[in-house]
């Protein structure tokens, strides 16, 4: 189990993302649609690195206010409810190895610096056997995706599988993985459409 930083000062970007005036917000969104990945998989133990390829719908992005109160109810209510808020919504899907997709329940796009940031949070499949092993990855019961594009659409990310979220004391979402290291996501495009 390790802390993992990559989202750590997510919390606080989000909270800028609610203070921007609605018009204005519209305006820096990127756009919605079809995003395009390689996944990687660097865990040692494995006898070679493997590739898939991975697609992202996005439909819409996460309101403010709803954002808001998924944060809320994080830090007041714990991740149980946090998930079965997630539950109640589907605003994308994420496809892995073509697949059947996954559905994508919270999209927050944050603009900073000529870039995209898109942090997407899925509650995670979780296999019968977890249940009747009661398994420690029952804790660890969401997906988190992060998305770095540049301006013309492309760049790289990181996928944690398996994740546990909660709000620290200083207002920061943390993500803690239940493996060593996120998976990278390389090639990551916005699909012309």
């Amino acid at each position: 189990m390790r802390v993992n930083t990559l989202l750590v000062a997510f919390f606080l970007s989000l909270l800028s993302f609610f203070v921007v005036s609605g018009a204005a917000r519209a305006e820096a969104l990127p756009p919605t649609g079809l995003y395009t990945a390689e996944l990687v998989n660097l865990e040692p133990g494995f006898p070679r690195f493997t590739t898939v390829p991975v697609r992202l719908w996005i439909d819409s992005w996460t309101p403010a206010d709803r954002a808001q109160g998924l944060v809320d109810l994080l830090r007041g209510q714990g991740a149980t409810a946090f998930a079965d808020a997630l539950w109640r919504h589907e605003i994308g899907r994420l496809q892995i190895d073509g697949r059947l997709g996954l559905p994508i329940a919270a999209a927050f796009p944050i603009h900073e610096a000529g870039r995209d940031r898109l942090v997407l949070i899925l509650n995670r499949p979780i296999a019968p056997w977890e249940f009747w092993r009661f398994a420690r990855s029952l804790d660890y019961r969401f997906t988190v995706l992060e998305l770095d594009l540049g301006a013309d659409g492309q760049g790289s990310g990181s996928m944690v599988g398996a994740a546990k979220l909660h709000v620290d004391k200083d207002s920061k979402l943390v993500v803690t993985s239940l493996g060593n290291l996120p998976l990278r996501l390389l090639t990551v495009r916005r699909a012309a459409i």
